[in-house]
């Protein structure tokens, strides 16, 4: 019952640190060399094996993780968190869901105003005459990906909604195939970013990082359910 507590805990930890790390680092010729391999690599290989209309599939994904569609997700999971409809109970901790979806935000914001990590060149964007939403944020630097790290926020706390839903069935199979659509999400979120030439593969990982903290951070303070206590209950007693 603690331990996944304490898991949750030291992944939320890790992950600051090695989001710290790469804000510190980022500007190494190192990385820098291999963002710009990744984004030539992913580029030319969709161009050659992916026909036109996946340039519009792969757009049409990553508006998901947009802050307006982002948002909607963030305030379902709040009300699904925050209400135990079953046993007719009210979860505080769920309002840190909002709250650290906002620092996420706050920090990207941040991030790409402060952190010297210039964006993609001009000549390695797709489709540049298209016009931006009104919710770009226009910046010099790139870093974190703002969009990464929403698909991965989203995606971390609904398979823990989805887990929590199907608690009290034995149903391993369904959690497994959910947790493939997620990581599937997130994958083509963080690809079609690096493809369209908006972010660099360290823009992806820092946006992860930074979303990987919160939401675990978030979980941390989650009840624990009525499977893993029973679970604890039987190992204690045995």
């Amino acid at each position: 019952m603690m331990k996944k507590k304490y898991i949750l805990l030291f992944l939320s930890l890790i992950s600051f640190i090695c989001f710290l790390a790469l804000s510190k680092y980022e500007d190494r010729a190192l990385i820098r060399t291999m963002d710009f391999a990744v984004t030539v690599r992913v580029q030319d290989a969709i161009t050659k094996y992916c026909p036109v209309r996946c340039d519009n599939f792969l757009s049409g994904v990553s508006e998901f993780a947009g802050p307006f569609v982002a948002s909607f997700f963030v305030v379902w999971l709040t009300g699904f968190f925050f209400y135990d409809s079953v046993k007719k109970r009210v979860h505080m901790w769920a309002l840190l869901i909002p709250i650290f979806f906002i620092i996420m935000a706050l920090v990207e914001i941040y991030g790409k105003n402060a952190v010297s990590h210039p964006a993609p060149p001009f000549f390695m964007i797709k489709n540049p005459t298209a016009i931006f939403p009104t919710y770009h944020v226009s910046a010099d630097f790139s870093y974190p990906s703002g969009h990464a790290a929403r698909a991965v926020f989203i995606s971390i706390l609904g398979f823990s909604a989805w887990t929590i839903r199907i608690a009290h069935k034995k149903v391993r199979s369904q959690q497994v195939l959910v947790g493939v659509v997620f990581v599937f999400f997130v994958s083509l979120v963080s690809l079609s970013k690096v493809y369209f030439g908006h972010h660099w593969f360290s823009d992806i990982v820092g946006g992860a990082f930074l979303a990987c903290s919160l939401a675990f951070g978030a979980l941390v303070f989650a009840p624990v359910d009525a499977r893993d206590k029973a679970d604890y209950n039987r190992k204690v007693h045995e």
